[in-house]
């Protein structure tokens, strides 16, 4: 009876081992292999969308099921001839007014700085042809490279009052130059933070598999 009852045993553990497995197994098939839309599971319809504070966002669409499709169309389609994955461009411009004094001093009164933001950035356009990882690793892989380029953005907001402070602080025949240098100042602070950064890759940022 013991006998009996120790093989029973050891059978119902040998078959909930290789339930397990199977379990483990399936799973793993369907995380890493098995496109969502044969699972019946819709893509949220703002998949892959993001918002940067003070400036403006303009896709480019990629295509493909698998990480090495992707990161061939980024690289195809994505910025400066697909050596970048997103990119910042700005533009800047000021204007300000000259008054003379009544002993022929000039200064500078009322500067005027405006700027232009856009950030270039990758759309994965048929995410539902592709598994649950690729689009858990697509999504971190964006979120990385939008807290990069909102830092780049950033540099933008936080610096540009500086222009309008050297200005203000320059004589009317130098504001011009000094204005200039304060912009020449911001573009060294962008070329920084890349060269910090490696352009994001010391952040974290890593392409999906």
């Amino acid at each position: 009876m013991n006998q009996t009852k120790e093989a029973y045993m050891k059978g119902a553990v040998k078959k909930l081992f290789w339930s397990f497995c199977f379990l483990v197994f399936a799973t793993f098939a369907l995380v890493f292999y098995v496109p969502i839309r044969y699972l019946g599971i819709p893509v949220d319809p703002d998949f892959g969308v993001v918002h940067f504070s003070g400036a403006q966002v303009e896709y480019f669409d990629v295509f493909g099921d698998n990480g090495r499709a992707l990161w061939q169309q980024v690289r195809q389609k994505g910025p400066n001839g697909g050596n970048a994955d997103a990119v910042t461009e700005w533009n800047m411009a000021w204007q300000f007014e000259k008054v003379t004094t009544g002993d022929g001093t000039c200064s500078t009164r009322n500067p005027k700085v405006t700027y232009t933001i856009k950030v270039f950035f990758p759309r994965w356009a048929d995410p539902q042809r592709a598994p649950y990882a690729l689009l858990k690793g697509w999504q971190d892989y964006i979120n990385g490279i939008a807290r990069h380029e909102q830092h780049h953005v950033n540099i933008v907001l936080e610096n540009a009052g500086q222009v309008e402070q050297a200005i203000l602080q320059a004589g009317c025949g130098n504001a011009e130059d000094a204005a200039q240098k304060a912009y020449d100042e911001i573009v060294l602070l962008q070329e920084q933070y890349d060269r910090e950064t490696d352009n994001g890759r010391l952040e974290g940022i890593v392409f999906p598999a």
